[in-house]
């Protein structure tokens, strides 16, 4: 699977859980463009009125839900010191990383 053929499952499949997940409702969201090599696909996420958000789905499986876990620790501490990035929000599940596993056909 591709970044593209994520994009595309993403906004044909799982934008309306995403959004409820996350409390995005009412956000408009933009693919922001991947980069050579690039190992996620990410989404700007704005609404009037609110702070900014920042969408990452990591869909390559080469790393381990604690490699992952470690990534959020390291960008929270980041935030937390003064670092130059979006602090991590948790879902309604009350988790920073939400583990779905998509059965549905691509659209591509």
């Amino acid at each position: 699977m591709n970044h593209n053929e994520v994009a595309e499952i993403y906004e044909a499949y799982l934008s309306p859980l995403v959004s409820e997940l996350y409390e995005l409702e009412g956000y408009e969201t933009s693919l922001i463009n991947a980069h050579a090599g690039g190992r996620n696909v990410v989404y700007n996420c704005e609404k009037e009125g609110a702070s900014a958000k920042i969408l990452r789905i990591a869909f390559l499986n080469d790393r381990s839900r604690e490699d992952l876990l470690g990534e959020v620790e390291y960008i929270q501490y980041l935030f937390e010191h003064g670092g130059s990035v979006s602090n991590v929000i948790s879902s309604r599940e009350a988790a920073p990383i939400v583990e779905r596993l998509c059965s549905c056909s691509s659209p591509v």
